[in-house]
């Protein structure tokens, strides 16, 4: 019997671990913030239907963090504007080319392209109020880190990090995040978003952490408040969650998700007064209440009138 020579041996390894990690990469379960992030890479690629799919899939979890429940809120309503004809499909499609190239040109080092991009982005006025955002965020940190070694060695590691996060791969970004964070242990985004990464893997213990050192660095960080207050009350103390929601609606008092999670917050707690105001408030503001919460607060409108 002849032997299999060693080159042979190790090539038909490979193709075997490559074959297991893709069966085992298509067979896996997407988290609602990995459905997100996967849309936007659909749509980068042309396909708004199997975008608006992920994107639905993202809107039914009913505790999206924040900026991510935004992005997919906006993310919706573009792909229902491109697909009724009402934005040009060519122009939307080219604003997250140039996005998704920016990551890829930083995660390669490659900063002053990446810089080209994310300008490219901002030039269009077809994009997503919070994509437009993040891409400015993004151009603010390579113009910091530009002739700074140390500053551009933490920031490629976090725009890596935002790669894998906003490609779907979340779980593929909380290492690049704790290496920036190594180098630069004031780095407020590469610690918000690790918050984010954390929540996806329902590790809220170390969720919370990240948003307390978010605050510590910022104390009017808005979202930060917010997803502080929800990873609260995930576990279970409403108390400590009103507090960070109430500090929300004290910086920013047009947060209308934030009303919407106290008059959630203040129904369970027994307090129907304070629970129909933030209701009232966040309808005023625009922002959808679910409709059992509006059901059960309607029976305390008389009482608690004029209080």
């Amino acid at each position: 019997m002849k032997h299999v020579k060693a080159p042979v041996v190790i090539i038909l390894s490979l193709i075997i671990l490559f074959l297991a990690a893709t069966s085992s990469h298509a067979g896996r379960k997407w988290t609602a913030q990995e459905h997100c992030f996967r849309s936007l890479h659909f749509i980068a690629d042309g396909e708004f239907e199997e975008a608006r799919v992920e994107v639905r899939m993202a809107l039914k979890s009913k505790q999206l963090p924040e900026p991510v429940k935004t992005i997919a809120e906006e993310t919706l309503k573009l792909i229902g504007d491109v697909m009724a004809g009402e934005m040009e499909k060519e122009k939307v499609v080219s604003c997250f080319r140039h996005y998704f190239r920016g990551l890829k040109y930083a995660a390669d080092g490659k900063l002053e392209k990446a810089e080209e991009e994310f300008r490219e982005v901002l030039k269009a006025t077809q994009m997503p109020e919070s994509i437009r955002r993040m891409a400015e965020e993004n151009l603010k940190l390579i113009e910091s880190a530009l002739g700074n070694r140390m500053e551009r060695e933490a920031v490629i590691l976090y725009l890596k990090g935002r790669r894998n996060y906003d490609r779907g791969y979340v779980a593929w970004s909380t290492g690049k995040f704790r290496k920036a964070i190594a180098i630069n242990p004031d780095f407020i985004e590469a610690h918000f978003w690790l918050a984010l990464a954390y929540e996806n893997e329902y590790r809220i213990n170390e969720m919370i952490d990240e948003c307390r050192k978010v605050i510590a660095i910022n104390p009017g960080h808005v979202e930060a408040h917010y997803n502080l207050g929800m990873a609260y009350y995930r576990k279970g103390v409403i108390d400590e969650a009103i507090e960070e929601w109430e500090k929300v609606v004290a910086l920013d008092p047009d947060y209308g998700r934030a009303h919407g999670s106290l008059a959630s917050a203040y129904y369970e707690k027994g307090q129907y007064c304070k629970a129909l105001k933030h209701y009232q408030k966040a309808i005023d503001l625009g922002y959808k209440v679910p409709p059992e919460l509006a059901r059960k607060l309607s029976a305390f409108i008389p009482f608690c009138q004029g209080k």
